[in-house]
């Protein structure tokens, strides 16, 4: 070894790249490395140095990107820098602190020329070729560090591209290595991979010294089978779920055993055999549409990014995945498809950024995070992060390509729904009263958010008792109907009503039997219909907004704020409901935004909705504390502001009070404080009878003189 490291001394001296050192402060040890080639690389231990040299913070590319920039190119040349490093010159000052000592009576030597292993020795080296090549690069030309591959997308563009490089080279004087440089070839070595008009491939080297490795017998073993493994990660679908039975071996502390059982070599196996014909995957192309596939499941998360190729065929970009952390398996399943979503944006966001994304999944991560009355600090996180995206989601249906079926197989929990996703049901009660002064109908509607709403309307005085009770049924399915209700629970306490449409009891009566085919033909246009009878008591609601109708006289506690419905159901908007007709509505691009939420939007948009939540198809505001504020349009404001500042309650509030006291009652507009300062100052009835400030306690009253100069009145300056 001695002699090998006395034959490199004697190569660096007479190329110049060291000399002898005499009195230094800094001097490091040696560390011989023996090359591919058989040859001898002397490289230095400089961590002494290194922990006292400030970081260059000079942007490194990323090499996947640069990957997938050379793929594409129908003819290739590869260049590496001849000892690439030591083409650049040391600072005359900072020669003596890259001493280094040899074994044996060699002596100490110093680099004239930038050596391997300093610090910022790839981001010096990478500045230099950045500024040679700032006007090739992006054109024909990619570099990283000392490789260089030059790419033509036509054959004949190839010698022009290679004439401007080498002339670049000469002009700086930088040096190739004759024996790792190929010209002129369709498909070339670059970073470690296998690059070529049709896309990336796996190095065979890389496999091969993955299928050749014995099984380990120890934890580092295993660490430097994973390394391998984890550098190919981009084409292997789901590698965290392939090797999480390694897990439990990586926690091992060192007086406990290694075992390698079954099982381990069961997913090692697993492992080999998809490495035998592992995915050619592509780079993303300009113009198209990328789509991401996530999914989750108890203890991995994972994606594919993807996108159709000029004949329409899907390929496969990136598969990423990872182990989710103790804290993070106790996720809800939801919630774990949405940290799927915001970990695949992250780790591929120099892929994602410039694209328009179709986020493939099972359920809407997208609208679920912007629905949630709460951001609490994870889901926040994730929502805020993903507004600089340009996303939109699609239901997962069928696929078609091998590429999606592989995915979906590693995956197979992706085809399942989240169990407690299943939407909740509609409820409907529904009664009616006949009585001698007409007859009417009582309805509660309890939505799938717990959020009761009561409707009452009067009908015709001629109809009979189970006709009003038909009726009731029918005006509840119109409206339920009308918002947009797909499963319902119907209750109702008219026993031959409920046993009709169940085809227990046979409907004789004719006009029975027209409401009978009307009620059923609007109970066949929802998914899930579930009928219940139900005693009066339990129907009591329903049944004292029946009554109220009819005109039943009833005791004064039942009355309540209640929704009337006079006559037929009409198109007008009750209960401060959302109407986003009116294009000046200030609701109307949040609402379609979070009912919708798509890539179209613009971005102060996406910010802006992280702020609101739709809840029972009206608008929220998220208050700092969790606390819901209803969203009023122009003419709804000014509703709530006459109630409250000159209503039956109303105190005639100045116009600050009426703000705190609207926000106390839960409602909320952009210009809340203004409009109500506003509306204060332009009431009458504060003009003429409010207190007036800064007025004399009595009326002025003009000085009476009986001739000219009877008095004189002096004001003093100064």
């Amino acid at each position: 070894v001695i002699e090998k490291i006395k034959e490199e001394i004697e190569r660096l001296l007479k190329a110049k790249f060291i000399r002898t050192s005499r009195y230094t402060d800094w001097v490091s040890n040696i560390v011989p490395v023996i090359k591919k080639n058989g040859k001898m690389r002397v490289c230095i231990d400089f961590r002494d140095l290194n922990a006292a040299t400030p970081k260059d913070a000079y942007p490194m590319p990323i090499a996947e990107t640069i990957i997938d920039v050379v793929a594409g190119n129908e003819i290739l040349s590869l260049l590496d820098g001849y000892s690439g490093y030591n083409q650049i010159y040391i600072a005359n000052n900072d020669v003596s602190k890259t001493a280094f000592r040899c074994p044996g009576a060699l002596g100490t030597y110093e680099w004239v020329v930038m050596p391997f292993g300093l610090k910022n020795a790839g981001a010096t080296y990478q500045r230099a070729m950045n500024l040679f090549f700032h006007d090739l690069i992006e054109k024909f030309m990619q570099v990283y560090i000392d490789d260089i591959v030059i790419g033509s997308k036509r054959k004949v563009d190839h010698i022009q591209h290679l004439k401007l490089s080498f002339e670049r080279m000469r002009k700086h004087g930088l040096k190739m290595n004759p024996l790792k440089c190929a010209f002129g070839v369709s498909a070339g070595d670059f970073l470690g991979f296998v690059i070529h008009q049709k896309g990336i491939e796996i190095d065979k080297n890389k496999t091969r010294a993955i299928m050749e490795t014995k099984p380990p017998s120890n934890k580092k073993e295993l660490q430097s089978l994973l390394g391998k493994i984890n550098f190919l990660r981009r084409f292997i679908s789901n590698l965290s779920g392939k090797t999480k039975v390694f897990s439990p071996l990586l926690r091992l502390k060192k007086e406990e055993e290694f075992r390698w059982d079954e099982n381990h070599q069961k997913a090692f196996e697993e492992i080999k055999n998809y490495l035998i014909n592992p995915p050619v995957m592509v780079p993303p192309s300009e113009g198209g549409k990328l789509k991401l596939y996530v999914s989750a499941n108890d203890s991995t998360i994972a994606g594919m990014l993807s996108q159709d190729d000029e004949n329409g065929i899907e390929r496969a970009i990136y598969y990423i995945s990872r182990m989710l952390v103790e804290a993070e398996i106790r996720y809800t399943p939801l919630e774990k498809l949405c940290l799927s979503l915001y970990y695949a944006c992250t780790k591929l966001k120099h892929y994602i950024k410039p694209y328009d994304v179709f986020v493939f999944c099972r359920n809407n991560v997208i609208k679920y995070m912007l629905s949630k009355p709460i951001l609490h600090s994870r889901v926040g996180k994730w929502a805020l992060a993903l507004t600089e995206y340009s996303l939109t989601f699609v239901p997962l249906k069928a696929t078609k390509g091998q590429v999606i079926a592989d995915f979906l197989v590693d995956h197979s929990n992706l085809n399942e729904q989240v169990n407690y996703l299943t939407t909740k049901s509609w409820e409907l009660f529904f009664d009616g009263s006949k009585h001698e002064l007409g007859a009417g109908i009582g309805l509660l509607i309890i939505s799938p958010g717990g959020i009761p709403t009561k409707f009452l309307l009067r009908t015709k005085s001629e109809c009979s008792n189970n006709e009003t009770e038909y009726e009731a049924l029918i005006t509840g399915l119109k409206l339920l109907k009308d918002l947009g209700a797909r499963n319902i629970i119907i209750r109702g306490d008219s026993q031959l009503v409920i046993k009709q449409l169940t085809r227990e009891y046979k409907c004789m009566n004719e006009k029975l039997l027209e409401c009978n085919s009307r009620a059923t033909a609007l109970l066949n246009s929802f998914d899930e219909v579930q009928l219940e009878h139900i005693s009066r008591n339990e129907n009591e609601i329903a049944n004292e907004l029946a009554q109220i109708a009819s005109g039943y006289k009833i005791s004064r506690e039942c009355l309540e704020s209640l929704v009337c419905i006079r006559n037929e159901l009409s198109d007008e908007h009750e209960c401060l409901t959302i109407d986003t007709s009116t294009i000046q509505d200030w609701r109307k691009e949040l609402i379609e935004y979070l009912q919708n939420p798509n890539s179209q939007a613009e971005r102060k948009v996406k910010y802006r909705a992280l702020n609101y939540v739709i809840l029972n198809d009206e608008l929220y505001k998220r208050g700092f504390d969790g606390v819901l504020f209803k969203c009023l349009g122009n003419h709804e404001s000014y509703i709530v502001m006459v109630e409250v500042h000159e209503g039956i309650c109303g105190s005639h509030q100045a116009g600050e009070k009426m703000k705190w006291t609207l926000s106390r009652k839960g409602y909320f507009w952009p210009s809340m404080f203004k409009d109500c300062i506003e509306f204060a100052k332009g009431c009458e009835e504060c003009q003429k009878h409010g207190p007036i400030h800064r007025v004399p306690a009595t009326e002025l009253h003009a000085i009476v003189k009986p001739w000219p100069f009877r008095g004189w009145a002096i004001d003093v300056i100064g």
